[in-house]
């Protein structure tokens, strides 16, 4: 029999050819005992897997079901367990001598995603720390092999083909080396071309950090520094370790050495390792020093995801900052509490600096739209750009697999799901599965509703997901002001919700059915007395018919709302506005997301299936007089299915305390019947709002002089703004932005 395991991708583990029906534990003891090559003892390995009182017992009962199936790899009663398993990366490495342009994408195709995927969260930290660090062994391999390919593609004149690996590379969020491409040659890839100003921003701290030391904290969305380290360091010239932040002092210090031991001349690499052996934390730090200095390259040090600020960071940041080597140190924070507190008191922070990295707006993916699909309709691009943008929540490698996807879907790519629960995998695996089954609750809840799902842990999870950046506090209406797309926002809020919707279904089908189901029954349940529509909602999921029951019984009225049909004039499609400033961003802590690009403002959300929030972006004050906005809608969701206080609409208008003018392309017949009253009398909603058109709107307002508000409320939208004109001003082109903190690539010291 011929037994092969998987370790590109997913782990599994085949025998012929046929995937074999093992347990993830049993998939962890044959990755480590393959990748680490030694005999280990059962009781070492036991600890790593398992790290409680019965992990003999429980290694035990894992061998035994491997006899039982028949797979006899590891040999029977000896206390040193040994193994060598074909791996399908050495077929692939052997594949790498004969790719050629017709069967790149097959060389290509088991390049699935992360590399030991599905064993994140077991075993102990040891055993997380050691799978970060051949997680970047193995990346590490697959560069190299991608490198010596795309030199070999090249050289034969095959430069699409090399362009076509180095994208899949980038989707990967990995790179070419420097020496890969025959002759150098600037960076022409998606990563590099849509995020150039912070392409701009990082080479000039790689410029200084040649003469001195520097460290950046990145904020952005997960793997987005790893992405635009990768893209720009590695070109030119520099030596990257990249590694995912854990708490342990000790093993982060391991991982870095032995990265740095790979970049020693073989003699020295011996002796280096016998130190590293038997050195105390001393002389670790010693050997830091030495190893840093000893580098034929300049290095990269970059830790990601970082959720806190132990005591040690502030030590270690000020012994990297004061190596007489060049280095440039890039920290990729969760959430802006990590810069608080005594743990950074102390550095030098002219020597430190910020770089934020936005989600990807419409214009950027419309950028890559053009380059792919060149000569399709500028309308086409727009509406198909603006959807990708909203289902993606700008995450770059979500929008590379919606670019060519054959259709556009709320579903969350398997892959995509599995490499976002990876990027939580160092976490505790309690607390990993704790927050995936907090996850199960869509939209705003409060701390109590936490604790009736997760007991007494309850309050820790939530404190932990707000340190990891998973969680924020958000009240029931979001406010930004145009054009600094910024708002306050109070952390006081008793509400919380997840960030991300993409990231909340992420770690939501981490969770097995049955226990799914049984979470939906629990909320249901809870949420019975006071929100009787949610709790249906969480019924019916569950399909439990006693509880679908009792949740309509128990909803209250509904009043009728009046709509008025839509009446708009066509705007020219695919106009091209001025665009007098530099793009900018802002996120709201509800899902809203903001792009000031190419002369345009885009609106966009993706939203849990749950009443949505409103969210009002303000433009000033505007007196009595002609008003026209020109725009355009190309999604659209209302919380269908779900009795709502107040109708979903795509935009609407309102000036100081008058009426609202709202306009959804369907309407909402019904609302409950709440104590805040009728509708407003003059208050007017308009349906009928042609999806996907460039449209205008227009009218006159005669009463008071007051603040403008243009709002949204719906659970998913992507609306584009082109024009917003009163009394004859464009008020999207009157506001000028003050300089530093607006422009997204600037460095803030």
């Amino acid at each position: 029999m011929n037994y092969q395991l998987h370790l590109l991708g997913h782990v599994h583990l085949t025998r012929d050819g046929v995937p074999v029906p093992v347990s993830r534990k049993t998939l962890a003891l044959l990755a480590y005992l393959t990748l680490e090559r030694v005999p280990h003892h059962r009781d070492h390995l036991a600890t790593l897997l398992w790290d409680n009182a019965s992990a003999l017992l429980n290694l035990r009962v894992e061998l035994t079901r491997l006899r039982q199936q028949g797979i006899d790899v590891i040999p029977a009663r000896t206390s040193m367990l040994h193994l060598q398993l074909p791996t399908d990366v050495a077929a692939w490495q052997v594949g790498s001598d004969s790719v050629t342009p017709d069967t790149l994408n097959a060389w290509l195709a088991p390049l699935r995603g992360t590399p030991l995927a599905g064993l994140d969260d077991l075993g102990s930290s040891t055993f997380r720390s050691w799978l970060d660090h051949q997680r970047d062994q193995l990346n590490g391999r697959i560069e190299q092999h991608c490198a010596q390919v795309a030199r070999r593609l090249h050289l034969h004149g095959h430069t699409e083909a090399g362009s076509q690996l180095q994208s899949r590379l980038e989707e990967l969020g990995l790179s070419l080396n420097a020496d890969a491409l025959p002759e150098p040659r600037p960076m022409t890839g998606p990563t590099q071309e849509r995020r150039p100003g912070q392409s701009a921003v990082l080479q000039h701290l790689l410029e200084r950090a040649h003469h001195e030391p520097q460290c950046v904290f990145m904020w952005g969305q997960r793997g987005s520094a790893r992405s635009l380290v990768s893209s720009v360091a590695a070109p030119a010239g520099w030596k990257l370790i990249q590694l995912q932040y854990t708490p342990q002092h000790g093993h982060l210090t391991q991982l870095v050495l032995r990265h740095l031991l790979t970049g020693l001349p073989a003699s020295e690499r011996a002796t280096s390792e016998v130190a590293l052996a038997s050195a105390s934390p001393d002389q670790l730090e010693d050997l830091l020093l030495r190893l840093l200095s000893h580098q034929a390259q300049p290095v990269v040090l970059a830790l990601h995801d970082v959720y806190e600020a132990p005591s040690w960071l502030s030590s270690a940041l000020g012994l990297l900052m004061n190596v007489g080597a060049p280095l440039l140190v890039v920290m990729s924070p969760t959430s802006g509490s990590v810069l608080g507190g005594a743990a950074l008191a102390g550095l030098d922070w002219s020597r430190i600096h910020q770089l934020t990295l936005p989600p990807l707006g419409r214009a950027d993916v419309a950028r890559q739209l053009n380059e792919t699909h060149p000569g399709t309709d500028a309308g086409q691009i727009h509406g198909l750009s603006a959807r990708i943008a909203q289902l993606s929540e700008g995450w770059p490698p979500y929008v590379a697999a919606l670019l060519d996807a054959p259709a556009l879907t709320h579903r969350l790519p398997a892959d995509l799901g599995t490499r976002i629960r990876a990027q939580y995998g160092s976490l505790d695996a309690a607390l990993h599965q704790q927050l995936a089954v907090l996850a199960q609750i869509q939209g705003p809840f409060a701390l109590p509703l936490a604790t009736t799902l997760l007991g007494e842990r309850g309050h820790a999870v939530v404190e932990a997901g707000l340190s990891l950046g998973l969680l924020t506090h958000a009240s029931a209406h979001d406010h930004v002001q145009f054009p600094a797309l910024t708002g306050a926002h109070d952390d006081a809020d008793a509400h919380l919700t997840f960030r991300s919707e993409v990231v909340r279904v992420a770690l939501a089908g981490g969770v097995a059915p049955d226990e799914r189901q049984k979470v939906r029954r629990s909320l249901a349940a809870t949420l019975l007395p006071t929100h009787p529509a949610m709790a249906l909602h969480y019924a019916q999921r569950a399909q439990a018919q006693e509880l679908i029951t009792e949740a309509s019984s128990a909803l209250p009225g509904t009043r009728p709302i009046t709509w008025h049909p839509t009446v708009v004039s066509s705007a020219r499609s695919g106009a091209v506005y001025p665009a007098p400033d530099p793009p900018r961003s802002g996120t709201t802590p509800n899902g809203y997301r903001l792009h000031w690009q190419e002369g345009t403002l885009d609106i966009v959300r993706r939203g849990p299936t749950a009443p949505p929030p409103r969210l009002d972006v303000t433009f000033g004050t505007v007196t009595p007089g002609p008003w026209s906005v020109a725009f355009r809608v190309d999604v659209f969701r209302p919380a269908a299915g779900l009795l709502l206080d107040t109708p979903c609409y795509a935009l609407g208008l309102r000036v100081g305390s008058g009426p609202l003018l709202a306009y959804a392309p369907d309407a909402t017949p019904h609302v409950l019947a709440t104590s805040s009253g009728p509708q407003g009398e003059e208050d007017r909603y308009h349906d009928g709002l042609p999806l996907g058109q460039d449209v205008q709107l227009g009218g006159r307002h005669d009463g008071s002089p007051g603040v403008l508000r243009v709002s949204f409320h719906a659970v998913d939208v992507a609306c584009t703004i082109h024009a917003v004109h009163w009394n004859g001003v464009d008020l999207l082109r009157r506001h000028r932005p003050t300089t530093g903190r607006d422009a997204l690539t600037s460095v803030h010291p």
